[in-house]
């Protein structure tokens, strides 16, 4: 839009219209859409800012919405807010042609964040992101309660104020702009909220700050904001996953927490490296990979499969340790943790994880250019190889350091070959080293710049590198190597889901990671079936079995009844309690106790007038478990909390410490909360938690009043899955609200089921986290049977589904029975 924008220096000297006291003294700076000046009012000694903007640069559908906006950001009375005084016409004279719209507001002196950004000769500081973080947040925060946002929250909208040596303590403001106009300028054409449009900024701010340089505080709040607020908090829309996702105030507070934080762990002993057992429930969020590896448990259920030699989709709720065991499995890791020997390495694991493309190619779209599709790709091949060559120089050098120094200048060589980019004449240009240097400064960004302006026609997109590079680079590095001759390259790509990575994305990086090779596999986790694409650019279709292996941990962990699910979590976290020195309990044991269940007598004791508490006890932890250690993990740190705390547990010698009661109640609460969580998911919350608790309802009342036809002895029916008759055939809108249910896990998908009518038809699991909810029991025996449209009733019509289905009292009551009928609420 720049091309509407006219002469800078026709305005400066003139008047405001209907403002004629102020006059536009000096230019201060443009953007795509309009000037903006600063005028003085010399009477009463007054600075405004004025922006300039031409009426071809407003959409001609919001034209009228111009005083509206304003309102709306004057109605935010957070000091960071630059206020917007009038709204008003420039009209066309003789000496400013051309028809303009002028926002006026408070003149602010500094910089914009984009150009101190820019022009931080000496690097970005920690204190000064923290500062900028708060800033913004708070002002989110307000926003989100007022239920406005900005919408175009870059850093160009945001001003360091200019430091005044009139304050006591001089330190950054940050002054927010352009609320006035986001909505009709210049329009976020991505459509990123706030918050992830504050994610882009931080990644910016985190790019300048020299880590080495850094402070051991400074280094420990850098961990901080990249690894928790940057790559997950930020980023993360989906409350069921992270409980910071989409709320500000928390990450305030967190921001607040670093310092106090910091110094807890500097004064713990070096064995003390937990606060507490239930700190760190997310892997990404782990610092060391010592901690990593003294909370890793080697009986993590599906290794066989992970470890197997295939391309592999590992697929499981937010939370079921799929970044644990990748990172684990990597290379990397075994070096840091000093566990690298050669007979311990059966292949060369390469982590890496999916928020390094999301940000340079956030809501991709496939290139109208033919010619561009390799953009995107050869930024994802050159960081893989670059951290490929790394890996190995730094294992090779510990392990095979003759070997490899023999042939490191030849084999690069021919990577410089393999790239064709003109070979270095310096020394050392045939080192792995000087060939990672060229992809990390130029390469990367290079890719990521050409993106931003592939629209442009004239635009060259030669010299980008296909798919089949890194193939190559792999095959040839395992040719000239003899120690990895026998070990083929596992590249774990880490959180490759949708709608973060887009579908558009996936099928153009699926023509690498479907890719079938004897030298590399590829390793991919997803958040459920659904967020993952089978198809590629070329209209290649992957199929299951054929090209890939996949592996969804929640319906394994579902299926496994306990067997393998209880020595897993008791060893996980025995792990945990026995990394905080003197802690009370030592095992669930200890902690919670054994009860085994018999599923049958327990669901015939809860539809009794009076029935006991079901949900405690090591057995029920592990038949709640879809694979989602995350909130096993927080629901244990629940119940101790609530119990009175690591002091209430050193005061009691009973076993176990926490009596079957409270655990009951607390598993209840935390079911309960998840579906206030689903609720509150954004958009289609509100139809998920419908759609769940009609069913939840429906097998809540099979259980009161249909026995089970599987058996002797009439036990009652207990489902707590959905088995279709035959396969599903639903409307647009049904199957909408069917991939929400399984891309938040709320069901699970099992492709491998077989209906009463000999169909082989997909199952559908409720999580286990909410049997409680709805009093359910754990057995899998039994299915809630549904026809297409029934199914499409309960996806499209929640409530009429729950009417027809629920049954009634058996004594012919009319009114529907109260599934709660004499249960603790």
């Amino acid at each position: 839009m720049r091309k509407f924008l006219p002469d800078k220096n026709l305005f400066i000297g003139k008047p405001l219209p209907n403002h004629p006291d102020y006059i536009i003294k000096d230019y201060v700076n443009s953007g795509n859409n309009g000037h903006v000046f600063r005028a003085y009012n010399e009477k009463i000694k007054q600075q405004l800012a004025c922006k300039i903007v031409p009426v071809e640069n407003l959409k001609e559908e919001d034209k009228g919405l111009w005083i509206q906006e304003v309102q709306k950001a004057n109605s935010i009375d957070d000091p960071s807010v630059v206020r917007c005084f009038d709204v008003v016409s420039w009209p066309v004279s003789d000496d400013v042609p051309g028809n303009f719209v002028v926002f006026i507001s408070e003149y602010v002196s500094g910089i914009s964040l984009k150009d101190y950004i820019k022009q931080a000769k000496d690097g970005i500081t920690i204190g000064f992101i923290e500062e900028f973080l708060k800033t913004i947040l708070a002002l989110i925060y307000q926003m989100v309660r007022r239920k406005t946002e900005h919408g175009d929250l870059h850093a160009g909208n945001v001003i360091v104020a200019e430091k005044s040596d009139y304050h006591i303590e001089p330190r950054e403001q940050f002054r927010v702009t352009d609320f006035a106009v986001h909505a009709i300028t210049s329009s976020n054409p991505r459509g990123d909220s706030d918050l992830l449009q504050v994610a882009t900024i931080l990644r910016d701010l985190l790019e300048n700050v020299d880590y080495q340089a850094a402070s051991g505080h400074d280094k420990y709040a850098y961990d901080v904001l990249r690894k928790e607020l940057l790559q997950r908090h930020l980023i993360e829309t989906d409350p069921l996953a992270d409980e910071y996702a989409k709320n500000p105030k928390a990450m305030f507070e967190k921001l607040k927490s670093i310092d106090s934080e910091y110094h807890a762990k500097q004064s713990a002993s070096h064995q003390r490296r937990l606060l507490h057992p239930f700190d760190y429930p997310n892997c990404e969020q782990i610092p060391e990979s010592n901690l990593l590896n003294s909370l890793y448990s080697n009986q993590f259920l599906g290794m066989n499969e992970i470890a197997s030699r295939s391309n592999l989709v590992l697929t499981g709720p937010r939370g079921c340790g799929k970044t644990m065991v990748f990172r684990a499995m990597s290379l990397d890791h075994l070096i840091s943790i000093n566990a690298d020997e050669s007979e311990n390495v059966d292949q060369i694991g390469i982590y890496y994880r999916c928020d390094d493309i999301y940000f340079p190619f956030a809501r991709y779209k496939h290139p109208a250019r033919p010619d561009a599709g390799n953009v995107v790709m050869h930024f994802i091949v050159v960081t893989l190889l670059a951290q490929m060559l790394d890996t190995v120089k730094k294992w090779a050098m510990r392990r095979f350091k003759t070997e490899f120094e023999s042939r490191e200048a030849e084999v690069t060589k021919e990577l410089w070959e393999l790239l064709e980019w003109e070979q270095p004449k310096e020394p050392g240009a045939y080192q792995f080293e000087r060939f990672i240097n060229r992809i990390q400064q130029k390469e990367r960004s290079r890719a990521a710049r050409k993106y931003r302006v592939l629209h442009n026609p004239a635009e060259p997109c030669n010299g980008y590198s296909g798919p089949e590079v890194l193939l190559s680079a792999c095959k040839l590095l395992r040719s000239h190597f003899k120690f990895l001759a026998s070990r083929p390259i596992y590249f774990f790509i880490d959180d490759y889901s949708e709608p973060k990575i887009t579908t558009d994305l996936q099928e153009n990086l699926n023509r690498l990671f479907m890719f079938r090779s004897p030298d590399c596999y590829f390793k991919i986790s997803t958040e459920s079936p659904v967020s993952f694409s089978t198809r590629d650019i070329d209209g290649k279709s992957y199929v299951e079995a054929r090209e890939y292996s996949l592996l969804n941990l929640g319906i394994l962990y579902i299926k496994d009844g306990g067997k393998n699910t209880l020595p897993f979590l008791e060893d996980l976290f025995a792990r945990r309690f026995g990394e905080v020195v003197g802690y009370p309990v030592s095992s669930l044991d200890e902690l919670i106790g054994s009860f085994p269940r018999n599923e049958n007598e327990w669901a015939r004791k809860s539809i009794s007038s009076s029935p006991p508490h079901s949900f405690y006890g090591k057995e029920t932890l592990a038949s709640l478990c879809s694979g989602d250690i995350y909130y096993l993990i927080r629901l244990i740190g629940r119940m101790v909390e609530e119990n009175g705390g690591p002091e209430a547990l050193k005061k009691t010698s009973e076993t176990p410490k926490i009596k079957p009661k409270k655990q009951h109640e607390v598993v209840r609460a935390a079911a309960g909360d998840f579906i206030e969580n689903v609720r509150m998911l954004p958009n289609v919350g509100p139809d998920l938690a419908r759609v769940v608790t009609a069913f939840g309802n429906v097998a809540r009342s099979y259980l009161k009043f249909r026995t089970s036809k599987n058996e002797t002895g009439n036990p009652p029916h207990q489902a707590s899955r959905i088995e279709p008759y035959e396969a599903l055939q639903l409307s647009e809108n049904a199957n909408k609200i069917l991939k929400e249910l399984l891309r938040y896990s709320i069901f699970l998908y099992d492709p491998r089921g077989k209906s009463r009518r000999g169909h082989v038809v997909p199952r559908l699991y409720l999580r286990r986290y909410l049997i409680p909810h709805f009093n359910l029991t754990f057995s899998q025996r039994d299915s809630v049977e549904l026809e297409n449209k029934d199914i499409e009733l309960l996806l499209t019509d929640p409530k009429n589904f729950e009417d027809e289905k629920r049954l009634r009292r058996s004594d012919g009551d009319s009114k529907t029975a109260d599934l709660f009928d004499g249960e603790e609420q």
